[in-house]
């Protein structure tokens, strides 16, 4: 009768686990709304719709479709956003035992505008090539002023010693220009 007692007891701890460790999945599409093409790369935030805390997220696929895979059992929201539209959020999903099907998110663009886009750049300073590197010596600021001594000093991989003579990464014997070019 002991074994019985036992043999019974291990057969419920080993079905409430089996409850207790329910998942399922949920997947979906995200589209566009106005073009109703499918939107690569959406972010998508699985929350739990009691208190809106983050359970996990992925990206939509290249046509637009994802899924959650080993969800608990319980109630979620869905969170989708992308760069350029509105934040969309999902009714209320159930996930039981098995795949849960959050259907088609459709994404509004986003109807900002910017009034102005101001682009702003400097021109290349080195310019590298297989036999030769130059710099212009306006670029070292430390070096405004001094003499073409005080610009070598400032390159990368060069080096002047107190007696005035120059290495590159260790080694001599190379040609040195120096040309005034006034652009």
């Amino acid at each position: 009768m002991n074994m019985l007692k036992v043999l019974f007891f291990v057969l419920l701890i080993s079905l409430s686990n089996l409850l207790m460790a329910q998942t399922g999945a949920i997947k979906g599409l995200i589209t566009d709304r106005q073009s109703k093409q499918p939107v690569e790369y959406a972010s998508i935030a699985l929350l739990k719709s009691a208190d809106s805390s983050l359970v996990s997220g992925t990206i939509s696929k290249g046509n637009g479709a994802f899924q959650f895979d080993n969800v608990a059992t319980g109630k979620y929201v869905l969170k989708t956003a992308f760069i350029g539209y509105h934040h969309q959020y999902s009714e209320v999903i159930t996930v039981s035992n098995g795949l849960s099907d959050a259907g088609t998110i459709t994404l509004v663009a986003s109807q900002r505008l910017l009034n102005e886009v101001n682009v702003t750049g400097q021109q290349i300073n080195s310019l590298n090539k297989i036999d030769k590197q130059s710099y212009k010596a306006g670029q070292f600021e430390s070096a405004k002023g001094g003499s073409a001594i005080d610009v070598l000093k400032n390159l990368p991989s060069v080096s002047v010693n107190g007696e005035g003579e120059i290495s590159v990464r260790g080694s001599s014997g190379f040609m040195v220009l120096i040309t005034e070019n006034q652009c």
